[in-house]
């Protein structure tokens, strides 16, 4: 029988590997594994996804906020990016219900 330390393992199998999520234009939230040479791994899979207003919904919660320490500099900040988020949403319905219009990104 052989030992490996379970580190030794850990970085064997996810060396070049990076976790990031992606976002549905419904508003879903879901993980993806990219790899070095592979831009996305597992694909297929089923990973366990959420929405954006649960995500919200979980950060906002009084453990979590008591957890984080997060005061009103750090919701204003999160309000700030839903606020910019809420607004490219916006934009993007108007340009496709106008496109005649040419609104521009910025």
């Amino acid at each position: 029988m052989i030992d490996i330390p379970a580190k030794a393992v850990e970085f064997a199998l996810t060396d070049g590997l990076s976790l990031a999520v992606k976002m549905t234009p419904t508003g879903h939230v879901c993980p993806i594994l990219n790899g070095r040479n592979e831009p996305e791994i597992a694909s297929s899979a089923v990973w366990a996804n959420t929405t954006i207003d649960c995500l919200v919904a979980q950060a906002l919660s009084s453990e979590n906020l008591r957890l984080e320490e997060a005061g009103s500099a750090e919701l204003s900040i999160l309000q700030q990016q839903l606020e910019r988020a809420t607004s490219l949403v916006k934009r993007t319905i108007e340009r496709l219900t106008n496109p005649s219009e040419g609104i521009s990104e910025n």
